[in-house]
C-alpha cells in the first residue's frame, strides 16, 4: 500500500533579508523616440537592472504595460549576471512608433526574490509626433472654375476637395497661392482655400485673359504641403450698352427715290468683347409710325414703299431700336426725322405694294370729304332725271298736269313735250278714262294720256 505524503516548505528570512530593488536609475524614468523610420525595429528603448543584498540572491523581474496592447510592440530581453538581474526593452521587429495610434506607453517592473516583491518602478516611452505630408481626397493635382467677370471680391469658388492629414491636426492647415498667372487677380482664404477675385476683372481689356490659373500650396503645422491648381475661365459679361453716334439722323424722300435705296445707315457699337454680347440687331419700335415705308439691312435703312406718298409734307419721325445678343438683351433707339419735298417728276413705279396703312404721310381727309359729297348730288340729280324720264314715257309727261305751261314744263325737265305741242288739245281731246285713273292711282293727279302721238294743229 502507498501513501502520498504532503510536505510544506516554509521559507523564513533571517534578519539579513533584504528587499530586491532597481539600480542604476531614479524611477519614474520618461524616454521619447520619433514616430515613424526614425525609431527603427530593434532599437534600444531602456534597461532595467534588478539586484538583492543576500548573498547569491538574484532577483525575478514582473512587468505590466498601460495599454496593455504595448506587450505587442516591445520585446524584454533579461540576462542573470550572478549579482544582478538586466532587462533591455528592444522595439519589436516590424513595429513602428505611430504618434496618431497611440503616443505614450508605459512599463510598470517589480523585482521578486522568492520572498519579498519590490515596489514597481515606472518607464515611460513618449513618441514625438515628426507629421505626415498631408493629401487631398479624392485624390487631384487641379481643380477647374468658370465664372463672369466681375468687380473685386467676387467669389470664384470653393474646393471640392477635402484635406486628410494623419496627424490629426485638421484644423492646422494654412492655404497660400505660390504662383500663377493669375496670381494678381485672385486672393485665397487662408483657412479655407475658397478663392475671390483681387481686382475688377474687365474681359472687354484684352489684356486680361479668359484662362487663368493659380497654384495653391497646403501647409500643415509641421511645414508640410500639399500642393495643388486651380484652372479658372473668366467669361465675357453682358455689361455693356450699344453706343449709336449719332442718335439721329435726317433725310429727304425725293420723287426720284426708287424703292430699294439706302436713305441712312445706322452706325453702332458695343463694347463688350465676345458674340453674341457685342451682336447688334436692327428693329423699328413697336407701333412707331410711318414703318410700312421702309425696311431694315443690318444697320441700313431702305426705300420700301412710294406710291402713295403726299409730297410737300413733313417732317416725319422714324424710330429704330439697336440690340445686343446678350442675356439679359441691352438697347439703345436711334431717331430718324425725314422730310418729302415737292417735286414736278412722277415717282418710279415699283412692284412692292405694301397693304396701305393711312398715316399723317399718305391720308389728306380733305379730298375723300369731297369725293363723297360730290357723289351724294350727282346721284340725286341722276335719279331726279330718271324718273322725269320715266313719266314722260309712261304717261307722255314729265310732271303732273298743274304744270301751266309747256315753257314752265321745260324748265324743269328737258324731256318733256317740245313747244310745238298743242297742251290744250291734248288734255282736251284726251281724256283720262276712270279705269286708267284707278289702275294708275289717284295720287298722280290729272295725267296726260299714255298715248306718244304727236297732234297736228
Amino acid at each position: 500500500m502507498k501513501e502520498t505524503i504532503f510536505v510544506t516548505v516554509l521559507w523564513f528570512c533571517s534578519a539579513s533579508c533584504t528587499m530586491p530593488y532597481f539600480t542604476t536609475d531614479t524611477y519614474p524614468v520618461t524616454v521619447f523616440f520619433t514616430e515613424g523610420p526614425s525609431t527603427p525595429s530593434g532599437t534600444i528603448i531602456h534597461t532595467f537592472h534588478a539586484e538583492d543584498d543576500e548573498t547569491s540572491v538574484v532577483p525575478f523581474l514582473n512587468y505590466t504595460y498601460d495599454p496593455i496592447s504595448g506587450q505587442n510592440m516591445f520585446h524584454i530581453e533579461e540576462t542573470n549576471t550572478g549579482t544582478e538581474r538586466t532587462a533591455v526593452v528592444t522595439l519589436k521587429e516590424f513595429k513602428e512608433f505611430d504618434y496618431e495610434t497611440q503616443d505614450t506607453y508605459k512599463i510598470t517592473a517589480y523585482a521578486f526574490d522568492g520572498i519579498l516583491l519590490s515596489d514597481g518602478v515606472l518607464l515611460t516611452i513618449q513618441i514625438n509626433d515628426t507629421g505626415e505630408i498631408p493629401y487631398l481626397s479624392p485624390a487631384t493635382d487641379s481643380q477647374s472654375f468658370e465664372i463672369e467677370e466681375n468687380a473685386e471680391g467676387s467669389i470664384i469658388g470653393s474646393p471640392s476637395f477635402t484635406i486628410v492629414d494623419t496627424d490629426g491636426n485638421q484644423d492646422y492647415h494654412t492655404w497660400t497661392i505660390s504662383g500663377g498667372n493669375g496670381s494678381n487677380f485672385v486672393s485665397i482664404n487662408p483657412n479655407n482655400g475658397t478663392i475671390v477675385l483681387a481686382a475688377d476683372y474687365d474681359r472687354d481689356n484684352t489684356s486680361y485673359y479668359e484662362d487663368i490659373y493659380v497654384d495653391v500650396n497646403i501647409t500643415d503645422k509641421y511645414d508640410l504641403s500639399v500642393t495643388t491648381t486651380y484652372f479658372i475661365k473668366i467669361t465675357d459679361k453682358n455689361d455693356n450698352i450699344p453706343q449709336c453716334d449719332p442718335t439721329l439722323y435726317t433725310f429727304d424722300i425725293e420723287r426720284n427715290t426708287s424703292v430699294g435705296t439706302i436713305l441712312s445707315s445706322i452706325n453702332c457699337t458695343d463694347n463688350d468683347l465676345t458674340s453674341p454680347n457685342n451682336l447688334l440687331t436692327y428693329s423699328f419700335v413697336s407701333n412707331s409710325a410711318n414703318t410700312e415705308y421702309f425696311s431694315i439691312d443690318l444697320e441700313n435703312i431702305t426705300l420700301a414703299y412710294i406710291n402713295d406718298l403726299i409730297y410737300g409734307r413733313g417732317p416725319y419721325q422714324l424710330l429704330v431700336q439697336v440690340s445686343d445678343g446678350g442675356i439679359p438683351s441691352y438697347s439703345s433707339t436711334v431717331t430718324l426725322t425725314f422730310t418729302i419735298p415737292n417735286a414736278t417728276t412722277l415717282p418710279p413705279t415699283t412692284t412692292l405694294l405694301p397693304i396701305p396703312v393711312y398715316d399723317d404721310i399718305s391720308y389728306d381727309s380733305t379730298l375723300p370729304a369731297l369725293i363723297i359729297i360730290i357723289s351724294i348730288v350727282g346721284a340725286c340729280i341722276v335719279g331726279y332725271i330718271m324718273i322725269l324720264c320715266w313719266r314722260w314715257h309712261t304717261f307722255g309727261a314729265c310732271l303732273p298736269r298743274h304744270c301751266p305751261t309747256s315753257q314752265q314744263c321745260r324748265m324743269c325737265c328737258t324731256c318733256c313735250p317740245g313747244d310745238d305741242l298743242d297742251l290744250d288739245r291734248v288734255l282736251s281731246d284726251r281724256a283720262v278714262s276712270d279705269d286708267f285713273m284707278q289702275k294708275k292711282g289717284s295720287s298722280f293727279g290729272l295725267e296726260a294720256p299714255s298715248s306718244r302721238t304727236k297732234i297736228s294743229r
